[in-house]
């Protein structure tokens, strides 16, 4: 009986080490995406920002040759 309850103990932590590796695994994963989300939308906003450089710039152009 002693041999049979250690061998459960034992299979139990090893299930609860292997979900515990599953959740790091999926925590880095989604920070990861994060990640790339977050430099998407820089690089999406420094887009925007020249955008509207170069634009106030064009009409600054059209002033001047007129």
């Amino acid at each position: 009986m002693g041999k049979i309850k250690n061998l459960l103990i034992t299979e139990q932590e090893n299930a609860m080490e292997e979900l515990d590796a599953m959740w790091h695994q999926k925590q880095l994963e989604e920070e990861q995406q994060i990640d790339q989300i977050r430099e998407r939308n820089l690089f999406e906003w420094q887009a925007i920002q020249d955008a509207i450089y170069y634009s106030k710039r064009l009409k600054i152009a059209e002033k001047n040759i007129k």
